[in-house]
């Protein structure tokens, strides 16, 4: 049998990680069947991609194994809800699309389905979703300049600002502290207001991923307006009164 040639082998890992963005995990034995080689050849195949941080090996096979501990409320039945809107909003983007995800809880799960989306270009404010998004060889992560801000938990500031304004994202999708009805999304700091209007100044279309628990925070801060952005994703149970004069501001709210 002729030997193997390193392009060949290059190919089919590539491959290997296509299958995986879409099935999120895979044996050894069905790999085997799909790529018509040898089981030994689909270990090296997995060990090289597990050493260059591409996938996780398990027992029998591997997964792209993102982190339990970088999404957060782990097996709960929010968790499930933001899951199912972080599902829903990665639906919306488009492969080779650059896109900002802002810092939140709901936009790590949106990362989670990035990595089945290929050609992309993703710009983050946080160490935790690039640490998701490093899974993929498919696209570019970048991470916005500037300085770390405990309170808000994200990267803020003129520089980040900058970084956007210079970039010009197709989509930006983004959440928040709480949503005030009368107002808009509501922010910790007027820093982190002043980078998601920077956001959504840039961005061709705008998303906001919002699970039902902000709208029953009595709080107040700075905010974004509602019509700063065209789609906002949420989950069932919220009062049709609240959803109707949201609408009224401008964006389209989409349930699930």
């Amino acid at each position: 049998m002729m030997k193997e040639t390193m392009k060949n082998t290059v190919l089919r890992q590539q491959r290997i990680l296509t299958f995986l963005r879409g099935s999120g995990d895979a044996t050894i034995e069905q790999l085997c069947r799909i790529f018509n080689v040898s089981g030994s050849s689909i270990r090296r195949d997995l060990d090289s991609l597990e050493k260059a941080g591409n996938l996780c090996r398990v027992r029998g096979g591997a997964t792209l194994g993102i982190i339990p501990s970088l999404l957060p409320f782990s097996g709960t039945p929010l968790a499930e809800m933001k899951d199912q809107i972080g599902k829903t909003a990665a639906q919306q983007v488009r492969e080779g699309s650059i896109v900002y995800l802002g810092p939140g809880s709901t936009t790590l799960f949106v990362a989670k389905y990035l990595t089945n989306i290929p050609n992309l270009i993703v710009l983050v404010s946080h160490p935790k979703h690039a640490a998701i998004l490093q899974n993929s060889l498919a696209y570019e992560v970048w991470i916005l300049g500037g300085k770390f801000d405990q309170q808000a938990g994200c990267i803020l500031g003129s520089y980040a600002e900058q970084m956007l304004r210079r970039i010009h994202p197709d989509m930006a999708i983004i959440s928040c502290n709480a949503v005030y009805p009368s107002k808009g999304l509501i922010y910790s700091t007027t820093e982190h207001t002043s980078l998601m209007m920077a956001a959504t100044e840039q961005a061709h279309k705008v998303i906001a991923v919002v699970d039902h628990s902000k709208f029953n925070r009595a709080t107040s801060g700075p905010f974004l307006p509602f019509d700063r952005f065209n789609l906002l994703i949420t989950n069932r149970g919220i009062d049709p009164k609240i959803i109707d004069s949201i609408q009224e501001c401008g964006p389209t709210v989409q349930q699930i």
